[in-house]
């Protein structure tokens, strides 16, 4: 429909560069043509929300806002939002895990950005979301509430719709992403005095040629285990820190004086 309108606009337009006549006509027609075919079995393959958040883009998330988050998602959500914020992974990369790819304690995986392989090890806290996740027959590691695994515009659409309401009945700001995950994995482990080596190793963020790739997989494992175990560490201090309120975080309407 979206397609339809775009001709349209372009054939009839006696603008010589119909763009903004266009765009504005899409933008007022895309949420009520296509978002209510939107679901999380049959995902759409245009990006239909972007998950940009605010003008701080994919900023950290604050330790309040995951304890707020977490007790309020479904059970198929849960566990994958679990899996970001306890691994550092990129949103596409942890959706198309598979089962094979863990090793004992450890994820096997390369990152799909870089090629980088990344070892990474299944913490206390990350184990015990993986016991509790909802019990599927698919290959993958996570899998939607159908059992089957989820796409990542599958997942980003549910996201977005479960941020939403959350923001709606006031119990988080604006703002919070998927990527912000990954980001506030980096920051807490450097703000617990990591260096950034250590942490880059964590997420995969160097490309290094063949040879020395895989004669530093295994070491790069022992090492990532210290890593992950400062992680779970420094999650614990900052949970006992700041506890999750139940307050509204909406602004109170000012008193009116008389």
């Amino acid at each position: 429909m979206a397609g339809y309108y775009q001709f349209r606009c372009r054939t009839l337009s006696p603008v010589r560069s119909p763009k903004l006549p266009c765009a504005r006509l899409l933008q007022v027609l895309r949420p009520s043509l296509i978002s209510p075919l939107v679901n999380e079995f049959d995902a759409p393959t245009f990006s239909i929300a972007s998950d940009a958040g605010s003008a701080g883009g994919n900023r950290p998330w604050e330790p309040e806002e995951c304890d707020t988050v977490l007790p309020h998602a479904p059970p198929h959500v849960k566990v994958v939002l679990g899996m970001l914020m306890n691994t550092g992974l990129d949103p596409s990369d942890a959706l198309n895990l598979r089962r094979d790819q863990i090793d004992g304690e450890t994820i096997w995986g390369v990152r799909g950005k870089t090629g980088v392989e990344v070892a990474i090890p299944i913490g206390p806290t990350l184990h015990a979301a993986l016991k509790q996740a909802p019990q599927h027959d698919a290959p993958a590691l996570l899998a939607n509430s159908r059992g089957e695994q989820w796409t990542y515009n599958g997942f980003s659409t549910v996201w977005h719709r479960f941020k939403t309401g959350l923001e709606a009945e006031g119990l988080i700001q604006p703002g919070l992403t998927l990527k912000g995950l990954r980001h506030t994995v980096a920051t807490t482990l450097r703000e617990a005095g990591l260096d950034e080596r250590r942490i880059a190793d964590l997420l995969g963020q160097k490309t290094l040629s063949m040879a020395r790739h895989y004669s530093r997989s295994a070491n790069i494992a022992a090492k990532n285990r210290e890593t992950m175990a400062t992680l779970e560490t420094e999650n614990a201090r900052r949970a006992q820190i700041v506890k999750p309120s139940a307050k509204s975080v909406k602004p109170k309407p000012k008193e009116i004086s008389e």
